[in-house]
């Protein structure tokens, strides 16, 4: 543009590489309801701002037809365009479903389902032409996608914000309450799985990978950046005997006190980081050696001091899972570069913050456990079923209990994962979730399902159904709903597809 020109001459090339580094962003706090804090956006895509995603269908003004350009603060989300013709907001290229991201396939489908959409299940003898209808929920979860169509690290939902890779979507590392999710980045979270990917998910001992058990050795053998449970960075980071403050949000190191004390959590404690009539409580310390951490600003005495270690010949600032594969690995390694294999010294698995990770297998069979490492009763599998087993239901179960996560608590399975149907009323009323436990469908009585399938000769279980209702709505369906459509289960094929909706006639009444 003529204006970063007319920029480069006056100020130079660096500066304008640079050029975010020298604008102070304003503050944001909280946005009102309908709003979505987004960062980079504003400020010459230096700021973040509260945005009004628009949704499917929703009137909206083309980038091209706008006066505010960068200050725009509406738009469409999930990298939906703004139709020229229509100045609505719709799927680019909406024909060609296999050309959608996965983010907004999954998108299309959950928004259309919510306008009074219903799975049928058909029925299984072929002389009776018959459908029963199962609502879909109208309050769906809705992914969030960047603007180019992937999953957003962050996925809040009505109770609950978590990180996910986005990629597939699926859940990697942290989670935390919704209404304090406002500076959730999952950042550290989005950082570390990129490293250990792999590494995260291969729990069965009985499987052996070198290459990647070298990889796993390599890093737990090392301090490396530590997340929080929420998936962003900790505020304290130490690494070889010097700690530091970083910003959570990012990982940067935040070096100039003052701008510590920017931070909304500094100010609201500023008696406590500063007072002139007793200069031993005065904390301006940005970066420490590991004897004086207590005297960093961003060091929380209550919350952090437990992980301190006084120990003669280690004294570090970690947890006690990391503690023990950090001890394990290190040794390892360096027999390892001696030509010496050891193995079995340890198989426990650590998360992002460093705390035990929700499934362990530490042999033939694997438990739930919480983050101090305690198994979470009853929840276990064998092994060889570690790849179905996320614990993530028993996790939530846990904090609920504990008043860490204030969810709702929902029916687990065997292995902790969340049970597709959940039911109250000893069973007889029912409505389905996806599996992290949104609700997908509307409740329904399971009676009536049951006489829908002894007179249509069903051979199914009614339990499956909102797995396969699941399925309709998970990122690995690759057909879009569209207009009058709607997702009809075939029993005889034991799978779903695009149909019509069936006449009054032809609807399964009691």
């Amino acid at each position: 543009s003529l204006y970063e020109k007319e920029f480069r001459k006056k100020c130079g090339q660096i500066f304008i590489d640079n050029f975010c580094e020298h604008v102070q962003c304003l503050s944001i706090e909280s946005c009102p309801d309908g709003f979505e804090l987004i960062e980079n956006i504003v400020g010459r895509k230096c700021c973040p701002a509260c945005v009004k995603l628009l949704d499917e269908n929703d009137e909206c003004i083309p980038e091209s037809m706008s006066n505010s350009n960068d200050d725009q603060i509406e738009r469409c989300k999930n990298g939906m365009i703004c139709d020229h013709m229509e100045k609505r907001c719709r799927l680019p290229n909406i024909e060609q479903s296999s050309i959608q991201p996965p983010c907004l396939r999954e998108y299309h489908n959950r928004w259309m389902v919510r306008q009074n959409k219903k799975f049928y299940i058909m029925s299984a003898n072929n002389a009776m032409k018959s459908f029963f209808p199962i609502q879909y929920a109208y309050e769906q979860f809705l992914p969030h996608c960047t603007f180019e169509g992937n999953y957003s690290p962050k996925q809040p939902s009505r109770n609950k914000a978590y990180c996910v890779n986005p990629n597939d979507g699926k859940p990697t590392f942290g989670i935390i309450d919704s209404h304090r999710s406002i500076n959730q980045t999952c950042k550290c979270s989005q950082i570390m799985q990129d490293k250990l990917a792999l590494a995260i998910d291969r729990l069965n001992p009985s499987k052996k990978d070198i290459k990647l058990d070298k990889v796993i050795t390599e890093f737990n053998s090392d301090t490396h950046m530590k997340c929080k449970f929420s998936g962003n960075f900790q505020e304290v980071q130490c690494i070889n005997g010097t700690c530091l403050c970083v910003d959570e949000k990012n990982g940067q190191p935040l070096l100039d006190p003052k701008e510590i004390l920017n931070l909304d959590w500094a100010r609201k404690n500023a008696k406590i980081l500063y007072q002139p009539s007793q200069p031993k409580y005065i904390r301006w310390e940005s970066a420490v050696v590991y004897g004086a951490l207590n005297r960093l600003v961003c060091f929380d005495e209550e919350n952090q001091k437990k992980k301190l270690s006084d120990k003669p010949i280690e004294k570090s600032y970690e947890e006690e899972c990391f503690t023990e594969v950090h001890r394990s690995n290190k040794m390892v390694n360096h027999f390892a570069k001696k030509g010496t294999t050891l193995d079995g010294l340890t198989n426990t698995k650590c998360g992002f913050d460093d705390n035990y990770f929700r499934v362990q297998c530490p042999d033939a069979a694997c438990t739930c456990h919480d983050p101090d490492g305690v198994p979470i009763a009853p929840y276990r599998a064998d092994s060889t079923l570690s790849q179905e087993m996320d614990c993530r239901c028993a996790l939530e179960e846990y904090l609920s209990k504990t008043g860490k996560l204030p969810v709702g608590i929902l029916r687990c399975n065997g292995m902790g994962n969340f049970k597709p149907m959940q039911c109250s009323s000893n069973g007889q009323i029912c409505y389905c979730i996806d599996n992290n436990g949104a609700r997908i469908s509307e409740r329904f009585l399971t009676e009536n399902i049951q006489n829908f399938k002894l007179k249509t000769s069903g051979n199914y279980h009614i339990e499956d159904l909102c797995q396969i209702m699941q399925n309709t709505l998970s990122v690995t369906n690759n057909q879009l709903i569209q207009g009058d459509e709607q997702f009809c289960y075939d029993p005889l094929k034991k799978t779903f597809k695009l149909c019509d909706e069936p006449s009054v006639d032809h609807i399964f009444m009691n």
